[in-house]
């Protein structure tokens, strides 16, 4: 072989060397962007908030029937502030990052128009400026109707956040597979090319 065709190899070796390294190069980034998200705590936020849900509605229940028996603990405005906290778990399920998530399961639609609806019911009851006492009878008794629902649901999307989790550390696997054989490609040429 000629210098000339052993400068021409060098070269086309140098130059694929260098398009595997990038290709690695990108590959590495994909790899840590997806470990970042594994890592990050936007999954945890959801079911936080999602859970946060299940024990306001709770909470909303059981200061309701404080109201209706006529404890004095129990004022109105307390009973409207904790329909207030209600309503912002409700909202921020359905927005946002935790919105577009919780989405993705099918009760999504049902769940969360059946706690709209409440949240309406609720409001009607509570806003006037002296509610009957059976006003939160009904917030209870609605509250407790749909407490299953929304527990199945808090279920259903740690379950789907687990499954999600599985499938993407499965994907970073074979990333990271890849990454590897391709150093070990990149590595071999250098080495051939001395």
């Amino acid at each position: 072989m000629n210098r000339r065709s052993l400068r021409r190899a060098a070269i086309g070796l140098l130059v694929g060397a260098g398009l595997v390294a990038v290709l690695l190069g990108l590959l590495f980034l994909v790899v840590r962007n997806l470990l970042v998200d594994q890592v990050g705590d936007a999954n945890d936020n959801t079911l936080w908030g999602i859970a946060q849900v299940e024990v306001d509605l709770l909470r909303l229940i059981a200061d309701a029937q404080l109201f209706a028996a006529g404890d004095a603990a129990m004022p109105l405005d307390l009973l409207r502030e904790r329909s207030d906290v209600f309503y912002s778990r409700v909202n921020s399920a359905q927005t946002g990052d935790q919105g577009r998530f919780l989405a993705q399961l099918p009760q999504y639609p049902k769940v969360m128009g059946e706690l709209r609806d409440y949240l309406v019911d609720v409001d009607r009851l509570i806003s006037v400026d002296n509610p009957p006492p059976w006003a939160g009878t009904t917030i209870a008794r609605r509250g407790f109707a749909l407490l299953s629902g929304v527990h199945d649901f808090s279920l259903a999307a740690t379950h789907f956040a687990n499954e999600s989790r599985t499938v993407q550390r499965r994907h970073i696997l074979g990333l990271v597979e890849m990454l590897a054989a391709g150093f070990f490609v990149l590595l071999a040429s250098v080495v051939a090319g001395i």
